[in-house]
């Protein structure tokens, strides 16, 4: 007798929570359409991804990519087989001339002896993100990047010549 009741509010409860997940990923959906988050998360990866603004430009004004847009946004979703077509044709009818460059760094700051990661972030943080400008700095600017205010901590002069030693052994 008490079997039929527990199965009829189980069954009631996984419909009602079924409907408020429906409910609740329709909303979601809504907002992010209104606030285009997720066109904007896709324009941003393809500017990482393809590094060179040019050709996400190019991208969006690819007729099949026009297609998708609506009322001047750009498209928040766009089919893998549209994607690859699209980029397809503006990789390959660009000069390989304005391709960019890729950069290889085999060497990182934190290979250097005397660098972890604290120090590898502030030096970032700084605008010293490779090699060659870690060589660029005097003894006083690495040690006021890296410990501001105390005195010599490290040996300054060695992780410069690492630095130096490991950009010759790169060319």
């Amino acid at each position: 007798m008490y079997l039929d009741a527990i199965l009829e509010v189980a069954i009631g409860l996984i419909f009602s929570w079924l409907i408020l997940s429906i409910a609740t990923m329709q909303l979601q959906e809504w907002i992010s359409s209104l606030f285009s988050w997720r066109a904007e998360l896709l324009e941003g990866s393809l500017k990482q991804m393809l590094q060179n603004d040019a050709w996400v430009e190019q991208f969006y004004s690819h007729p099949v990519i026009e297609s998708l847009s609506r009322s001047g946004r750009k498209p928040s979703y766009i089919p893998p087989d549209r994607f690859a077509q699209s980029l397809y044709d503006v990789m390959f009818n660009t000069p390989v001339e304005s391709w960019p460059k890729a950069e290889v760094h085999h060497y990182q700051l934190q290979d250097i002896k005397g660098i972890g990661p604290e120090s590898a972030a502030r030096l970032n943080e700084a605008g010293i993100s490779s090699l060659a400008d870690l060589a660029k700095l005097s003894p006083d600017a690495l040690r006021g990047i890296i410990h501001p205010g105390y005195e010599r901590i490290l040996d300054e002069e060695d992780i410069l010549k690492q630095a130096e030693e490991l950009l010759k052994s790169e060319q």
